[in-house]
């Protein structure tokens, strides 16, 4: 219960920064920020400080920024709509940077403490504490009939007199190749125990199962300078981002091609899941995706859809070739079609998610 408790707090303090960026910017601009709530209304408790109400509101899903003038017409200097067009796309992307700028700090933070975290077969270079974890189990697997479970590692595997120390996922991957309808030993570590595990190799299995049935990272102490570790942590949120799109690739694909996009889909008690799992894997797993979900919020705040920022960004585009804004009618039509689906797909998602819970 705990961990879901931390896990749903996580969550609303990415949405509490990504609306600090809304907020920075656009005091910036020079545009009057009138409540920042943490939560939505009612509201519970609020406190002006300068021109700005800051409030808690009993909603905790996220957080608000009210700036003047941003649903309406408002001819006042310090309101959102007498804006520059340039002005009004910074305010509006600064919640979708905040994203991005989260995660390079989560993976520097990272990479400079030397925390555990994720490396590649390939990787030696100044690595300490290797080893192999067990990050799945396969439900009716020779793995969950031996009673393997996430967060394992696997320390050492044995047949007759061949003893195996594996350092490497290709290793494991090796082993039990050699072993196929063996009854192998394996020694995992669990916590601060050592346990002794018999387990039979099948030798035939469904795809992408392995014969094991267990999804494996090869993980390592490794640590950077404090200069190193900020290349590390553009460099990582890079690469998040790149995988989040070719994510958002795969599904959009499969929808054009009429396939169901289900399986590259989860929602809100998907997420909170993933995130509370991760957490028995040691701070830097779930710092970790904690930052791949900042990315995640970026990439699809960027989408130019109705009701996110990259969709507000795409009407200031229109706005700023036309030399004038569209219709209030027109994109509140935009807007409740965009509202429709999402809410569509949210409940269809979360009820699959919830179906997965069970």
């Amino acid at each position: 219960m705990l961990s879901i408790f931390i896990a749903f707090f996580s969550i609303v303090v990415l949405a509490a920064l990504h609306e600090l960026g809304h907020f920075f910017i656009a005091k910036k601009c020079g545009v009057k920020v009138e409540e920042f709530g943490m939560g939505y209304p009612p509201r519970i408790f609020g406190k002006k400080i300068g021109e700005t109400v800051y409030s808690l509101n009993a909603l905790p899903f996220g957080a608000f920024v009210k700036m003047e003038g941003e649903d309406n017409e408002n001819d006042s200097d310090t309101s959102f709509y007498k804006q520059s067009i340039r002005n009004k796309i910074l305010i509006t992307l600064g919640g979708v940077i905040s994203f991005w700028v989260i995660a390079i700090i989560i993976f520097s933070v990272i990479s400079y403490a030397g925390f555990e975290s994720a490396v590649e077969d390939s990787d030696n270079s100044n690595l300490k504490d290797l080893k192999v974890r067990i990050v799945n189990v396969v439900k009716s697997s020779p793995a969950e009939d031996a009673g393997l479970q996430i967060g394992d590692t696997i320390k050492e595997m044995s047949f007759n007199e061949e003893v195996v120390t594996p350092r490497k996922i290709s290793e494991v991957q090796l082993f039990t190749k050699e072993h196929y309808g063996d009854t192998v030993n394996l020694i995992v570590g669990r916590g601060n125990k050592n346990i002794a595990k018999p387990l039979t190799i099948r030798s035939s299995f469904p795809a992408n199962q392995g014969a094991m049935g267990v999804s494996l990272i090869r993980t390592a102490v490794k640590k950077y300078t404090w200069y190193s570790s900020i290349t590390q942590g553009v460099t990582r949120t890079w690469d998040g981002t790149i995988m989040v799109l070719d994510g958002y690739k795969t599904i959009a694909l499969k929808a054009l091609k009429g396939n169901s996009p289900e399986k590259g889909l989860i929602g809100p008690i998907g997420v909170i899941q993933i995130v509370a799992n991760s957490q028995e894997f040691g701070t830097a797993y779930f710092l970790s995706f904690i930052a791949l979900i900042s990315i995640n919020l970026a990439v699809f705040n960027s989408l130019p859809i109705p009701l996110v920022d990259g969709g507000r960004v795409f009407f200031l585009v229109i706005e700023w070739i036309r030399k004038k804004p569209i219709s209030q009618k027109i994109q509140e039509k935009i807007d409740f079609t965009g509202l429709t689906f999402l809410v569509s797909l949210l409940v269809w998602v979360m009820i699959k998610d919830i179906i997965n819970l069970f």
